[in-house]
């Protein structure tokens, strides 16, 4: 070992007491049910308690791996891996890791990391996305970008939510995360009362990615919740425009059909 490797190895060895004894001292608080959570080697079990996890964990079910919309037993059965839009229209150029339904409990957390000011959910939530790419055998990508907001949407929020998972899933998985790559020019209409086709047309040259991209390399596009796909899909169309060929999506919750 060189003598420039010393220092890290040395604070890499203090890592796991220091946090153990941080443990301690202040305990984490499980986001489902607010029991301390003991330390635990495991990102995701040093953040929600023994007795929540088997919630988490169950989650997962099969889903398509275009958009992430889970599939009932009947394409189950005929061993479809694609939901019926995404076999029609042949959208995506990746694949889609979800780690559960935007039901209660879990929109409760993403409303509280995104409205609540409660940025710790923001770890826990990567800790449950880097299980589920791992349960899910998926491939990690070579860099992290988050799904960005408008300048003026951060400055009223303080922070982009999808910005902060990915900054902690960027720590568990060693990546990058470019914060700058992609950026949200202009803020849409609201999506809610409004269609497919017309999310789409709503969104359209909203997104501009900043620079070139490798084609070779796999990007990891990351998002808190996934409505129809329409904001992810306009992201993954900028960053294919600028020389991407792999990008993968990676959302906490998939809203249900």
């Amino acid at each position: 070992m060189t003598q420039a490797h010393k220092p890290k190895e040395f604070k890499r060895s203090l890592y796991k007491p220091w946090h153990a004894l941080n443990s301690l001292l202040s305990p984490t608080r499980c986001p489902a049910c607010t029991a301390k959570v003991p330390w635990d080697q495991d990102p995701l079990r040093r953040r929600v308690c023994a007795a929540c996890l088997p919630k988490l964990l169950s989650q997962t079910g099969q889903r398509c791996s275009s958009c992430g919309l889970r599939l009932g037993p009947r394409p189950c059965a005929f061993g479809w891996t694609q939901c019926r839009h995404c076999r029609q229209q042949r959208r995506h150029w990746g694949r889609t890791v979800v780690c559960a339904d935007y039901l209660p409990p879990f929109d409760q957390w993403l409303t509280q990391l995104k409205y609540g000011q409660q940025l710790a959910h923001a770890a826990t939530l990567a800790a449950w996305l880097a299980h589920s790419v791992n349960a899910q055998a998926a491939k990690r990508p070579d860099v992290l970008v988050p799904v960005p907001c408008t300048a003026h949407k951060l400055r009223q929020r303080g922070y982009n939510q999808a910005a902060l998972i990915a900054d902690h899933l960027g720590r568990l998985w060693g990546l990058p995360v470019e914060h700058g790559c992609l950026r949200k020019i202009r803020d849409a209409a609201p999506q809610a009362d409004l269609s497919r086709e017309e999310r789409q047309n709503n969104l359209n040259g909203v997104f501009v990615c900043t620079r070139p991209l490798r084609a070779d390399l796999r990007i990891g596009l990351v998002d808190d919740v996934i409505t129809t796909g329409a904001t992810l899909e306009q992201c993954t169309r900028a960053l294919r425009k600028a020389g991407a060929r792999h990008i993968d999506w990676f959302a906490i919750c998939r809203t249900p059909e």
